[in-house]
Order: C-alpha cells, then structure tokens, then sequence
C-alpha cells in the first residue's frame, strides 16, 4: 500500500504564543486579578434586548457574548475570555465586565447556576490592537455580537475563535480591518459553525493560515468581497472543511502567496473549485494541496506558476474521483519531493505532466501508487518514466 501522509497538526499549534491561562500550576508570570465573584442573573431583558432600547449619544466600543451552560460540567464553570500573556493584562486594564446588567472583576472563568443562559459585555474604554485568542476555548459560547465593536486598530486576531464549538454564525460584517495583519486561525476548530458573514476590506492582512481550519459543518462561503492582496501564507486554509461543496475563489490575489501547503486538505465534499485566477509565481509549498479531495472530478490548474516551488509531495493523494489532469503548464526546476503525489488517482484516465523537470535526487517514491493502471500518462523525463507502474 505505501505508506500514507502523517496527520496534520492543529495550525494554532504552531505559534509561538501561548494562550493565557490562569492555572496556578503555569510558571509563566500572570497578571493579578481580582477574587472571582458569583454573580446570579436576575430575570427580565438581556443586554442584547435593552441595547436595542437606548438611544445613546455617545457611540460606545462593546463586545456582546451569550452563553449558555453545558448539563453535562460537573464544575459548572464557563469560560468566559482566554487572550494569553502579551494582551491579556491590557485588556484587564482596559476594558469593564458585566454578566446581565451586573458588573464584575475581571476574571477568566464564572461560576453560573444550573440551566442558564447569561450575556457577557466587555466595554473597552480604549480601543483594543491585539485580540490574539480571545475568545479561545470558550466552549459554552453560543452567540457574539461584534456589530458595536470598535475594531479600527486590531491589528492581531490569531485563533480569536476557535475551538468555540458552540458558535453555529459569526457576523464580521461591521468588523473594520484596516490594519488587521494576521487571521491565521480564526475560526479554526468551530465544529459547528454554519454561517461567517466575512469582512470586506481585508487588504492587508498577510496570514490566513488556517483560517477555517476543521469548521466541519460550514457548507458555503461568500469571497465576493474578500481581499487577498498581500497574502502570504494560505496554508491549511480550507483544512478539513468536509461539508463545503463549492468554493468560488475567482477574485483571490495570489500573487504574493508563498505556502499553500494542506490548503484543501479532506474537502472531501467539495465538487466546484475555482482557482482561474490563481497566480502561484511565488508559491514554494503546495504539499498535500489537494490531498483528500475525494468528490473533485474537474481540476482546471492553467494559470498556475510552479517555477518556484520545492515540495509537491502527496499534492493529490487521494483524489480518487479526478478523471482527467492536465498539468503541462507546470514547471518543476526547483522540486525536491514528488512522492505520493498521485497516490490513490484511481479512476484518473489521462495525466499530463510533459513540463515535469525532475534528476536523480527528486524524491519520487510511490509517486503513482494505486493509480489507476490504465491512466495514459504524458510524460518526456525518463526519471519520471521509471516509477509508472
């Protein structure tokens, strides 16, 4: 069989930064904070209702959080914020809280009465530049409202949302990015996350790297308005988005992309893919791009620039359904790995890869392994030539 890719890990992973937490056995210096206070919510309107109700002259800068209790935590304990140790102490400086109409210390975590449901503001007094994992691991976290949010000055918004497993919509329709730089996952892990009513002026942000890393349940995104302009990183972008089945990424500027790895990696629903647009001039890593696309039968690669990438390794493992491939515009004078990359191509019956410049010391190990056997293969380097089945 060959031995398949190794699992991919978590892209919030790899940052350097830590989340903040408050657990006395970190050795990591924290902020002081106030005792953690009860609080009970009395009945009657929630913040969101009464907002809706006071005209007030002066625009304020909130954040609105509704959560609701899990029946299964035996602790009944809600975390209510995250942020790590390069922000968390401005924002607890910042900004005030209140649960209901009551305010309360700063404090990560809340104790809350059985089969509740509760609203979190976080007012900020000064605007806020590094939003850094926020709201990571707030499980119980159901619904945000970022529509009174001054976001003019954020500038970082690393995995502010993820792994917020509750969360079924985000709207960031009103959410300003004028100078926001790094996204790289947002929403990574929020498993149930339906809707994401995007941004528009994204222009300089410069990574995406897995932006919507492991949202299972997101079926359609809108890029209509979404800007890309100084991208470099794209890697695990689309990362196991299993139930999109059509990405429309025609106005994506690429042009200044160097990583692509495991950008569609397990979209295994996905049967539309538009890359006409795509300009790969800079891309040095497309390993494991297509990996796991099981439902693409139509692969339209033309305006792709490979001139300057290193690894293809497993870029189409996997993609069993795809019939024709046509790949001759690609030119590999600098690709080091080609191994697996078109592991499991079963019922591909034509391949072009006549561009392909490969020596001695590419690694092509089970490059076509359980391709289909009867696939007409064009191919001129004779290199390549010795390891078609």
């Amino acid at each position: 069989m060959g031995s398949g890719p190794g699992k991919v890990k978590n892209p919030a992973s790899n940052n350097s930064a830590k989340p903040y937490t408050q657990n006395t056995g970190n050795t990591q210096k924290t902020p002081k904070t106030e005792k953690p206070k009860e609080v009970i919510i009395a009945g009657g309107d929630s913040i969101n209702q009464k907002e809706k109700k006071v005209d007030r002259a002066v625009k304020e800068n909130y954040i609105i959080c509704t959560f609701k209790d899990n029946k299964n935590d035996s602790k009944k304990e809600i975390r209510l914020i995250h942020g790590y140790e390069e922000n968390i102490k401005f924002i607890e400086e910042n900004c005030e809280f209140l649960i209901g109409n009551n305010k309360i210390g700063f404090q990560t975590k809340y104790k809350y009465e059985a089969n509740k449901q509760f609203d979190f503001k976080i007012n900020c007094k000064s605007p806020l530049e590094n939003i850094n994992y926020l709201f990571t691991n707030c499980r119980n976290l159901i619904e945000i409202n970022l529509s009174q949010f001054n976001s003019s000055n954020v500038t970082k918004a690393i995995s502010v949302f993820y792994q917020c497993i509750s969360l079924n919509k985000i709207d960031l329709s009103n959410f300003n990015c004028n100078k926001l730089i790094d996204m790289s996952g947002m929403f990574g892990n929020c498993i149930n996350l339906k809707e994401i009513i995007l941004p528009k002026n994204t222009e300089k942000v410069n990574k995406m790297s897995g932006l919507f890393s492991n949202c299972n349940n997101l079926s359609n995104l809108d890029f209509s308005n979404f800007k890309t302009n100084n991208v470099t990183d794209m890697s695990d972008m689309f990362f196991q988005c299993s139930k999109l089945n059509e990405l429309n990424l025609s106005n994506f500027n690429t042009e200044k992309v160097i990583n692509m790895k495991n950008m569609f990696v397990d979209c295994c629903l996905l049967t539309k893919l538009n890359l006409s647009n795509f300009n790969t001039i800079n891309v040095n890593n497309m390993n494991s791009m297509f990996k796991g696309c099981l439902s693409l039968e139509n692969l339209d690669l033309s305006s792709f620039k490979t001139d300057n990438v290193i690894d293809m390794g497993e870029m189409f493992n996997g993609c069993s359904l795809l019939k024709e491939l046509n790949l001759n515009n690609f030119k590999t004078p600098k690709v080091e790995k080609m191994n697996l990359m078109f592991y499991r191509c079963e019922f591909l019956t034509s391949l072009n890869i006549n561009g392909f410049q490969v020596t001695n010391k590419t690694d092509l190990t089970d490059m076509f392994k359980e391709m289909n056997k009867n696939c007409i293969v064009n191919v001129s380097n004779n290199e390549i030539k010795k390891y078609i089945n």
